[in-house]
């Protein structure tokens, strides 16, 4: 039973997703917040990555360490965004907004992180493992906000109500990652 055998009843989560009928505003709206959205995470990404150049010396490093931060993040978030907008189906745009909110928030606290992870490696750097604590403290420092972008596409495409898989889901989709 289930989505993939195509019998039973569909999950909760892709239920709120059946097509209904909105006007082409509200698809126009979604449409700029998803490639706002989309636009305002690449550039986190890459003032992230050079902010984090100074901390692991090659540019190298902190790509590789924003690139890792960033797809966990939007793994964790899109895995734990079923529940959330199940829990808040009927207050879609106030979470949407919440999660932009917060989104913002943690940017703002990201200096403070790094700072935080130069002290921490100061703290460890003589030992020989201070790459591995950099790398997982800027994992962490970077994790609540990626999180945070994580639920942000499920929540655009459970207020649209679009189909599983259907065009308006991949015009979300495409909006948001040009």
């Amino acid at each position: 039973t289930g989505l993939l055998t195509g019998s039973g009843a569909w999950p909760t989560f892709c239920a709120l997703m059946l097509p209904s009928r909105r006007d082409s505003g509200v698809l126009l709206f979604t449409g700029v917040l998803a490639f706002l959205s989309g636009m305002c995470a690449l550039v986190y990404e890459i003032v992230w990555t050079r902010a984090f150049t100074p901390i692991f010396g090659l540019t190298v490093y902190a790509t590789t360490t924003v690139l890792c931060a960033f797809m966990t993040g939007l793994g964790i978030g899109s895995a734990l965004a079923p529940r959330l907008v199940e829990r808040n189906r009927h207050r879609i745009w106030p979470l949407y907004a919440l999660l932009e909110a917060g989104i913002g928030l943690c940017a703002l606290l990201i200096p403070w992180g790094m700072g935080w992870i130069a002290e921490l490696y100061g703290a460890v750097g003589p030992w020989g493992f201070g790459g591995v604590v950099r790398f997982l403290a800027s994992l962490l420092v970077l994790a609540p906000p990626t999180i945070l972008m994580g639920i942000t596409l499920p929540a655009m495409v459970c207020a649209l109500r679009a189909e599983p898989g259907g065009a308006r889901v991949g015009l979300l989709y495409g909006l948001n990652t040009v």
